[in-house]
């Protein structure tokens, strides 16, 4: 069973809504307490302990990509900006880096799920939180 950490603000409310997901892919979820992002030293205290990420503008550091390396996999930003992760790092670590295309001004946000990620094996061993794009 691979895991997934979950911090994206906007998401955690409708967890329930996405747990037939999780379940289907055989994902575990960790949820952490989330104000507004996780700072890198929240980040580093889960280092190790999941396969891939959906965030918010958590601080996807060097140093946190290398202490969640090699298991961490995939990073998928909850929104379009993702300065907040380190790409280059993530490059060099074999870490994949999606956001969402587009994040949709109104209240419910959790349509972004629905529309734009899937969550899916992509082997035995790894898993991939994979950006979507509806034409």
């Amino acid at each position: 069973m691979s895991t997934v950490l979950l911090s994206a603000p906007y998401m955690i409310p409708e967890i329930k809504r996405f747990e037939p997901v999780f379940t289907h892919f055989g994902l575990e979820v960790i949820q952490p307490k989330v104000n507004e992002r996780l700072s890198e030293e929240e980040l580093l205290a889960y280092a190790g302990q999941f396969d891939a990420a959906i965030c918010g503008d958590d601080r996807f550091s060097e140093q946190v990509l290398q202490a969640c390396s090699p298991r961490l996999k995939v990073i998928s930003k909850w929104g379009t900006g993702i300065d907040s992760i380190d790409r280059q790092a993530a490059a060099r670590l074999g870490i994949q880096v999606f956001n969402t295309n587009q994040v949709p001004l109104a209240k419910d946000r959790s349509k972004v799920f629905d529309q734009d990620f899937s969550i899916g094996r992509t082997n035995s061993h790894r898993h991939q939180v994979a950006n979507v794009t509806k034409d």
